[in-house]
């Protein structure tokens, strides 16, 4: 359906759905037709019913799952900087920050000179954390506030099952444990404040929707609170400052995230650290 505002240039359309799962050969395949479509546009510009357009293609808004398939970029490492594990595990390091010098040209640079297989038997902190070489030929904007807010509530979420039972210091998901803390925790929320989350949807996926997200993480209503009251309800006391801290900025984080307004970048990054070193300092 069109509406008024769907005639606007800034309004964004797809451009194909592909019934396809998400993985490195279907991405291979649908990837071949948009590259040729794009060189060609950019090439030759638009026609326009008043003139001819310049057109300029830039990837974004592609889902982690998605940028980490173009990019290359396997497991929980960053698409923006090409830190391994360790580092990103010494506070003395965090504090400094990462240079964002992950590019695509230079990954694909990595498979050009070098066999693909003699490069994927080297450990992945030798290969700039590559599992395969990027599919795109351009870098990947990866910035999706609905997944920021999915992920971000997924992982907190864990930390509360993992600090409800004890087991902070290994974090195992899938553990019978911590499956039990999360019905648990799941189940008083729905009964205190009428919330679903973590279960699986009729649908699809889980009812942990962006909605559901706003509403416990970022909302100014009583919501907010009320959700992290229940939440250190069920964590040793101990922890409640650390973890009403932590709730707080990613509370913060999130909402400016996803907001239009211009930030100071300093006081940001500061909130960013001050986060980060929080988790490493206490849950790592």
């Amino acid at each position: 359906m069109e509406t008024s505002s769907s005639k606007f240039a800034i309004c964004t359309r797809p451009v194909a759905l592909l019934a396809l799962p998400e993985n490195e050969e279907s991405v291979k395949f649908s990837m071949d037709s948009l590259i040729n479509n794009e060189t060609s546009i950019e090439e030759s510009g638009l026609s326009l019913h008043n003139g001819n357009g310049e057109v300029k293609i830039i990837r974004a808004h592609f889902d982690t799952k998605m940028a980490k398939i173009l990019s290359g970029a396997g497991g929980a490492n960053c698409q923006m900087c090409t830190a391994t594990f360790q580092l990103i595990h010494d506070i003395s390091i965090v504090n400094n920050g990462f240079p964002m010098n992950r590019t695509i040209r230079d990954a694909r640079d990595v498979f050009d000179e070098v066999d693909e297989e003699e490069i994927l038997s080297l450990p992945t902190n030798q290969r700039s954390n590559l599992l395969h070489k990027p599919i795109s030929e351009k870098d990947i904007i990866s910035a999706s506030p609905l997944h920021a807010y999915l992920g971000t509530f997924s992982w907190f979420l864990l930390l509360i099952c993992h600090l409800q039972c004890g087991a902070i210091q290994k974090w195992s998901p899938t553990s019978p444990i911590i499956l039990g803390a999360k019905k648990f925790i799941t189940s008083l929320i729905e009964e205190k404040l009428s919330i679903s989350i973590d279960t699986p949807s009729i649908q699809e996926g889980t009812t942990t929707t962006g909605n559901v997200v706003r509403r416990c993480f970022t909302r100014s209503d009583d919501t907010l609170q009320d959700f992290l009251y229940w939440v250190l309800m069920v964590v040793p006391h101990e922890t409640h400052q650390v973890v009403t801290t932590i709730f707080n900025n990613l509370s913060a984080i999130l909402r400016l995230y996803n907001s239009n307004r211009k930030v100071d970048t300093e006081g940001l990054d500061n909130v960013y650290r001050d986060t980060y070193e929080s988790i490493l300092t206490n849950f790592s």
